[in-house]
């Protein structure tokens, strides 16, 4: 066992592969004086000693620079032409983009195609200029990472690239100038197709993806054998989160749901505040709290809770209102009690002095009658003896 995995593990650890073959010239060109300035560190790596200055241009440093932009047009072209003939096994894989509430495109075919040409130029030229102000003066010596190596610092940059993207595309929604005056302009696309995934506004382009890309390499210090990998399949995952397919054999969704679904919901409705991670994973919109599916079940059970608040809030404040109703009932039927009782015991009170006063009435008048009539008392009395 150890016979058989030693050359692979000495591979995977030695620079010694085929990426650091010598270098080949891929063409001499004469420099113009104007230039002689930027090529002279490269005239000592040229093969032809007779030409009075010349510049070789490394396979490795010619692929950095147009792969990305070669891999762009040739996967965008294929996933645009499919999105035309409507095939059936491919058709299942499609993203649904009809709902009612999505508006259509503001933008034409043609005007996203002139504008990532743009962004290509600029991009191929800024990445020549990083080439030429980088690269060591020992460009024969130069030798690519082991392959371990290579794939570390590759998903070192991922994150790195993550990163940087993820912050200056939420800034770009959060300052409403900027989003106003460069961000709005790739959000012209409602509906994300293939050709749409660097259509952005110049100055985006270049401090998002162009700016974004250089980063990573810059700071790894990488090959340029290790950035085209790197740039070539940033492009391509880019192009794959806009193309409006969700294809289930795409190796990113082995890592997380950072692809065409996840990005299509940040291009309209709700969803434009959410979804910020591109292109690789979306560790920080977790972290940060702008994933959408869980931010919209975090205010589902935020709306649940105010709800029950309310509800338990006016059942409490119906039980109160109750209890006050019941309050002054209670205290209109005792004012109500209070002012029978007290009207028929003021009839009573008078009835009973008007009962006294005859009584007293009655026996006053007895009294005074038999003062001043004693005889007729006498003859009273003696009536009643005889009648008994």
């Amino acid at each position: 066992m150890t016979n058989t995995t030693s050359p692979i593990v000495s591979w995977l650890l030695s620079d010694n592969h085929w990426f650091n073959a010598e270098p080949r010239a891929v063409h001499l060109l004469p420099i113009p004086s104007w230039l002689q300035g930027v090529a002279k560190p490269y005239a000592a790596a040229s093969h032809d000693p007779k030409a009075p200055l010349a510049v070789e241009f490394l396979t490795a440093e010619l692929w950095m620079i147009f792969a990305p932009v070669v891999f762009y047009w040739i996967y965008s072209t294929w996933l645009y032409i499919l999105s035309h003939l409507k095939l059936t096994m491919f058709e299942v894989h499609r993203i649904q983009t009809d709902q009612p509430a999505r508006k259509p495109n503001k933008v034409t075919v043609q005007k996203v195609l002139f504008t990532v040409f743009l962004q290509h130029v600029v991009q191929s030229i800024t990445a020549l200029v990083l080439v030429v102000l980088t690269r060591p003066d020992n460009v024969v010596e130069w030798r690519m990472e082991s392959p371990l190596v290579a794939i570390g610092k590759f998903f070192i940059a991922t994150v790195l690239l993550d990163t940087y993207q993820y912050w200056m595309h939420r800034w770009m929604h959060v300052n409403r100038a900027l989003y106003k005056r460069f961000h709005s302009v790739h959000h012209e696309l409602t509906v994300p197709f293939a050709y749409g995934a660097l259509y952005n506004h110049p100055v985006e382009g270049f401090l998002m993806d162009t700016v974004g890309g250089a980063i990573p390499s810059l700071i790894l210090n990488m090959h340029p054998w290790t950035s085209a990998i790197f740039y070539s399949i940033s492009t391509l995952k880019t192009v794959d989160d806009h193309c409006g397919y969700a294809w289930a054999w795409s190796p990113a969704r082995l890592f997380n749901s950072n692809g065409a679904e996840y990005h299509d919901i940040h291009h309209w409705g709700k969803g434009v505040m959410y979804n910020f991670s591109q292109p690789y994973y979306t560790f920080w919109d977790h972290i940060m709290g702008t994933e959408y599916e869980s931010a919209m079940e975090r205010l589902r059970i935020k709306r649940e809770a105010e709800l029950g608040t309310t509800a338990d809030k006016k059942e409490d404040n119906e039980d109160a209102g109750r209890a006050v109703r019941g309050d002054k009932s209670v205290k209109a039927t005792e004012s109500n009690t209070i002012k029978r009782v007290g009207s028929s015991g003021k009839a009573a009170l008078r009835q009973r002095k008007v009962d006294h006063s005859s009584d007293d009435g009655g026996d006053s008048a007895t009294t005074s009658t038999s003062r001043a009539s004693p005889v007729r008392s006498s003859q009273r009395l003696s009536e009643k003896a005889k009648s008994k």
